[in-house]
C-alpha cells in the first residue's frame, strides 16, 4: 500500500511539474497573445502575464494557477487514456 502512495505522489509531482512548464511555455509561444491598449496579455487558455508598453510586467497569479490546474487535469486524462490503450494492446 505504501508503494502505491509513493507512486501516486511521484506521478502527481511529474504531472504538476510538466503542467507548470507548459503554462510558462505557452505564454511565450508566438501567436498566443492578445494585444490590448498598449499592453500584451499572454497565457493560454487564461491570460496570466501582462507585458506593458513601458517595459513593465504584471503577473496575474489567479490566471496562472487556473492554467496550471487546467493543464494538470488534461495531462491526467491523457495519461489515463494512454494507460488504458497500452493495457488493451498488451492483451
Amino acid at each position: 500500500m505504501e508503494h502505491k502512495q509513493h507512486k501516486n505522489k511521484k506521478t502527481f509531482n511529474w504531472l504538476l511539474s510538466i503542467s507548470i512548464l507548459l503554462v510558462i511555455g505557452t505564454a511565450f509561444m508566438r501567436g498566443v497573445y492578445v494585444p490590448h491598449a498598449g499592453s500584451v496579455y499572454r497565457g493560454f487558455p487564461i491570460d496570466w502575464l501582462v507585458l506593458h508598453s513601458n517595459y513593465g510586467v504584471e503577473f496575474l497569479f489567479f490566471g496562472f494557477i487556473l492554467d496550471v490546474i487546467i493543464f494538470y487535469f488534461l495531462l491526467k486524462v491523457l495519461l489515463r487514456v494512454y494507460k488504458r490503450i497500452m493495457t488493451k494492446s498488451v492483451e
